[in-house]
């Protein structure tokens, strides 16, 4: 029984990991995305 509780445990620390590196990923493309869209503006000036 203690088993299946460490599992547990396991497995929703590491749902929690996918969900943080998830979260960190889309930041980076948003901070990507404006660098672009910032750099296509000053290229358009």
């Amino acid at each position: 029984m203690d088993n299946i509780m460490k599992q547990r445990l396991k497995l929703e620390q590491k749902k929690a990991k996918i969900v943080i590196e998830e979260a960190k990923r889309k930041i980076r493309e948003r901070k990507a995305r404006t660098r672009y869209l910032i750099a296509l503006q000053g290229l358009s000036c």
